[in-house]
């Protein structure tokens, strides 16, 4: 939330829908070193869940193009 500047009372928007996200989904997996922004992404959890459950509605690739082109608009440097 403090990379992207949000306060607490904000809602943090699905980086694909613009809704309020209710879930983060780490694009290329978890484990040491990937909790950091460029491989976070905020999503809805109508398009977690499937991610997660074999049917995913965007490919790895997607989501980091996604997120990548979010950044930007955004004015956010990924490393």
């Amino acid at each position: 939330m403090q990379f992207f500047g949000y306060q607490i009372a904000e809602d943090v928007v699905c980086e694909i829908t613009g809704e309020p996200a209710n879930d983060i989904h780490h694009i290329n997996g978890r484990g040491k070193g990937k909790d950091v922004i460029e491989n976070l992404i905020a999503i809805v959890n109508r398009i977690h869940f499937p991610t997660h459950n074999g049917t995913p509605p965007y490919t790895k690739k997607e989501f980091e193009a996604i997120h990548q082109e979010f950044m930007r608009r955004n004015n956010r440097k990924i490393k």
